[in-house]
């Protein structure tokens, strides 16, 4: 009942005044923020928990800001992205109509480690708005088998209370479990909440790792890393690759209470409502009750939460007294101060009423001021009022059908057009705005592997076309899942408007769930609360990145971007896959810009080739620079990287189950359980892998976000690069070619200091290869003799410190010595790694194919490994001036959801076992001219209830949502 003594208090304010302005109902709708022109992105997974071994399918809606299919952006990327932050998958998608559909099958990527992970999509037109429209969500991956006690790297974790009650943090580490050659002292990682710490431990006398750390008072949670840092990697100071974490709850029971006032503040002697919200130790809703006292002590009011840990209360504050809440959750008391109370301001009151919102503005500041009212939703201004005080107040309604359904934030200024005051209410349309959804089964009740008929009509009073789409789970695994994951309703009209993480979304749209106004109220009153600090709000609106309609290469002509061109330029496109040959041809415009629209391709990478001609059509040698994206900053949210494993989930049982009936002889590996990580290697390629493998771990990695971030406009390719940017790291000499003599002795200038150099054929001090190269020993430069062409008089040479000789070797094939002065301007787009390897394992295998001879010397070799995005090798990337050859990945391919057909089974069918944890998938459902359509499929060998989940959006941007159930029954007799 207590949770109601804000609606009957707000009732009688607004009961008891008569004197209620209505805005205006005419007003001209107005974009004044650049949101307003952003597309929405929301992806719809099969699930949100997975094992190693699955497949995540997911469909991808992209609307505008009105909810209707985009018609801007043809184009998605959607990427896999681990805990560590590298994508470790990607997709490019068509859109078509704003619908698309794809998937990731998790066994198909290399060295994948189970954890937290995300997926997110985007636009191009999306990265106007940096950060705020890339669609995210996260997943768990377990492993699909139960890791040993044996297999932890850290084990026996302790807390326990010292001589002077302090508690301290003990655990035995076992570094061999990630590195079995590992030796010498050890480095443990501590995070204590946000505090960074870290400590140096030795064996003791039982040659075992320990440690035991004093903890800081009020502790909640702590994560230890063990990190064995035994690569280099040039990625922002990203060193770790093997390691092993996990993170312990000190305090289950800590509590944090947050108080918001409506409006902003709590301003002395005008009543406010005061929202609030309960985190536990896991950062998640507990639900509390508790009350408010005064400074002396005296009870003034009482509150309780919904199960959420939200709600709210109404105070009268004054400003000569304190008050604080005593909370109890579990015979346990807390207790907290509410917020300071200010002397002179505004007060803002919002209530929902059957069709309008009411506002009341309360002032002890000025009895007569003059006040603007804004009033917009999804960056939209939809009315703008202006209002004047009566003795301190205003009081002012909005019709509610002047809105679209979702969030509406109202927004007061005083007379210097400054923001005072904010709330942010939500607009119900639930019967107006949503698609109806209906179904029928041709059974309530199934048996395993039968025969599911399920109609589905989704209709509403326009007839507008529809995008619909079908999900079936199983609810005893995933039904505390469904709970908690988004959906259509709940990310387009919540998710996509409000910041930070929403428990339970499906919570707020529930149509069984009486109480989701309360809870939809309270969630906006906390989570969507506004502090105004007066600062200018004026936003420049302007647009870098233009939609993408398609596949499409566009670049500039380098020496017509700083003069305009007297005469046409022509540029033809030659771009081939294994299926398709396109030719295209394009005229530069004024500025020196040009693009070519490719045709549809699909899981095939695009090599093409780019050629200018001048108005004649002779070929002419310009330079010519594509158009790249800088890679999207990786952000992934610090709170989902700590979140604890869920140590029963009965989703991961019962697919581990499936694992071992289905895999009886598969090898168990190490691997973690969400807070537990082991990362036995890095992501390779299966080219790195293969290099690695043969010639071991790399010494230094320079990954392609480094590369490009400290790429100069002034570089002219990778040596350029490398020799600024990690002159620590690498070497870039300048190598002449001067003549010389084919004899055993021969005089030369050295390159360096300018001084005459003897060198004997075969000797330990160099070697001839074919009487046209010399590698000197001395001082690493090498000397060339014609027969072969070099326009130049010297080129650049990349040499590791050490070593006779530094190999190039690009997407493992090493690069003849011929072509080495063509290395240097390898353009770093192309770039997926720079890898040093100073001592390599069999030094002398590439010897014959670089130099064509096996020279009398001592192998001390070292190799600079490059890896391009292609994986297609040092000549598919080398280009000429005039001639711009490159690759570009095309669109995924989509593939259909596999579900067994149970038809006329024998006796041997039923030794496979069929046990989905993704029963059924059908992104895009054919709707006939009644809005209807029938989906079959066959129920697996899964018993108990199953969950229906169909999502809908028609072309005029509605909304449509709707759970069911049906049984699956045991089968008495197999056949």
């Amino acid at each position: 009942m207590k949770k109601h003594i804000y609606y009957l208090a707000t009732l009688f304010i607004f009961c008891s005044l008569n004197n209620f302005l209505t805005a205006q109902e005419i007003f001209t709708q107005k974009k004044t923020s650049k949101i307003a022109y952003a597309e929405k992105i929301y992806l719809q997974l099969n699930s949100t928990v997975f094992t190693s071994d699955q497949t995540i399918w997911f469909k991808a809606v992209v609307t505008d800001v009105n909810q209707r299919p985009t018609v801007l952006s043809k184009v998605l990327y959607v990427d896999l992205i681990n805990f560590d932050k590298r994508i470790v998958s990607s997709k490019i998608l068509k859109l078509e109509n704003g619908i698309t559909d794809g998937f990731f099958d998790l066994q198909e990527i290399t060295a994948l480690i189970p954890g937290k992970y995300m997926i997110r999509a985007y636009t191009k037109w999306n990265l106007n708005f940096k950060e705020k429209f890339v669609s995210k969500q996260y997943i768990d991956i377990f492993r699909p088998t139960k890791i040993k006690t044996s297999e932890k790297a850290i084990r026996n974790i302790v807390i326990s209370e010292n001589d002077n009650k302090q508690l301290e943090l003990s655990a035995k580490v076992f570094p061999k479990v990630i590195n079995p050659k590992f030796k010498g002292k050890l480095k443990i990682y501590l995070t204590i909440d946000d505090k960074k710490d870290s400590i140096i431990i030795r064996k003791n006398p039982n040659k075992e790792y320990t440690f035991k750390y004093l903890l800081p008072k009020n502790s909640i949670k702590a994560k230890i890393d063990v990190q064995l840092d035994s690569i280099k990697i040039k990625n922002f100071n990203y060193k770790s690759f093997n390691s092993f974490s996990k993170t312990i709850a000190i305090d289950k029971n800590f509590i944090d209470v947050q108080f918001f006032p409506e409006g902003g503040k709590l301003i002395d002697g005008l009543t406010s409502i005061i929202g609030f919200k309960a985190l536990d130790y896991k950062n998640e809703g507990i639900q509390v009750n508790g009350i408010i006292r005064d400074n002396s002590g005296l009870i003034v009011t009482e509150f309780k939460s919904n199960q959420l840990g939200m709600g709210f209360y109404q105070l009268k504050p004054n400003k000569d007294k304190t008050y604080y809440a005593e909370v109890s959750v579990n015979t346990l008391n807390y207790k907290f101060e509410l917020p300071i109370i200010h002397k002179k301001g505004y007060a803002l009151v919002a209530k929902s009423f059957k069709d309008l919102f009411k506002l009341q503005i309360q002032s002890n500041f000025t009895k007569t001021d003059s006040l603007f009212i804004r009033v917009q939703s999804r960056g939209i201004i939809y009315n703008s009022s202006k209002v004047k005080c009566k003795n301190g107040r205003v009081n002012i309604g909005f019709k509610k059908n002047l809105f679209p359904e979702g969030i509406v934030t109202f927004t007061v200024f005083n007379n210097v057009n400054q923001p005072i005051c904010e709330r942010l209410v939500f607009n119900y349309k639930e019967h107006s705005s949503r698609l109806k959804i209906n179904t029928n089964t041709n059974k309530k009740n199934y048996t395993q592997r039968e025969k599911v008929i399920l109609k589905i009509n989704v209709n509403d009073s326009l007839q507008a076309s529809k995008n619909t789409s079908l999900l079936v789970l199983n609810k005893e695994q995933l039904g505390n899942m469904q709970l908690k994951r988004t959906n259509i309703l709940s990310y387009f009209l919540l998710e996509s408007e409000l910041k930070g993480k929403i428990e339970q979304p499906n919570f707020y749209f529930d149509k069984n769930n009486k109480h989701r106004f309360y809870a939809m109220d309270a969630l906006l009153l906390t989570q969507g609360w506004r502090n105004y600090i007066f600062k200018p709000t004026e936003e420049k609106i302007e647009f870098k990145q233009q939609p993408e309609k398609g596949l499409q290469i566009s670049g500039t002509i380098e020496e017509y971007t700083k003069r305009k061109r007297k005469k046409p330029l022509q540029l033809t496109l030659m771009a081939k896959g294994k299926k398709d040959i396109q030719a295209n041809v394009t005229t530069m415009d004024s500025l020196g810009r040009f693009s070519f629209e490719l045709n549809d391709t699909y899981n095939d990478d695009l090599e093409y080739l780019i050629q200018t001609k001048n108005h004649r059509g002779r070929k002419k040698a310009l330079t010519i620079n594509i158009d790249k994206s800088k890679p999207l900053k990786v952000n992934f949210k610090k709170q989902e990287i700590l979140q604890l494993a869920e140590k029963h989930n009965s989703y991961v049982i019962e697919n581990r189950k499936r694992f071992v009936k289905e895999n009886p002889f598969k090898v168990d590996e190490n691997g973690f359980v969400l807070d537990e990580i082991i990362v036995k290697t890095r992501l390779l390629s299966p080219i790195q892998e293969k290099m690695t493998k043969e010639h071991g771990e790399p010494d230094v990695i320079i990954e392609d976000k480094e590369l490009v971030s400290k790429e100069e406009k002034w570089m002219s390719g990778l040596y350029s690069l490398l020799l600024f940017k990690f002159p620590d790291d690498v070497k870039i000499i300048d190598v002449p070619y001067p003549e010389i003599e084919n004899n055993n002795t021969s005089e030369f200038e050295s390159g360096n200091n300018g001084e005459k150099t003897s060198l004997v054929r075969g000797t330990d001090l160099g070697f001839i290869i074919k009487d046209e190269i010399i590698i000197n020993i001395v001082d690493f430069t090498f000397q060339k003799k014609p027969p072969l062409e070099i326009n130049a008089d010297s080129f650049s040479y990349a040499h590791i410190d050490g070593s006779l000789f530094t190999f190039v070797i690009v997407d493992g094939e090493p690069v003849h010595i011929r072509d080495y002065h063509l290395i240097s301007n390898i353009p770093i787009e192309e770039l997926k790694s720079v890898e040093i390897i100073k001592n390599p394992k069999y030094q002398t295998k590439y010897l014959d194919d670089v130099f064509n001879i096996t020279p009398n010397v001592l192998p001390n070799f070292s190799f600079i490994n490059i890896y391009t995005h292609t994986g297609r090798g040092f000549y598919a990337i080398s280009n000429t001036k005039g001639i711009y050859k490159n690759t570009l990945p095309s669109f995924s391919v989509k593939k259909e959801f596999y579900a067994p057909k149970h038809e006329n089974l024998t006796k041997s069918d039923w030794d496979t076992p069929d046990l989905r944890s993704t029963v059924f998938w059908k992104p895009n459902i054919a709707l006939g001219k009644n809005n209807t359509g029938k989906v079959e499929f066959y129920t697996d060998d899964n018993i108990g209830e199953m969950l229906v989940i169909i999502e809908s959006i028609s072309n005029d941007g509605k909304l449509g949502y709707y759970e069911t159930t049906y049984k699956v029954n045991k089968r008495n007799t197999k056949i």
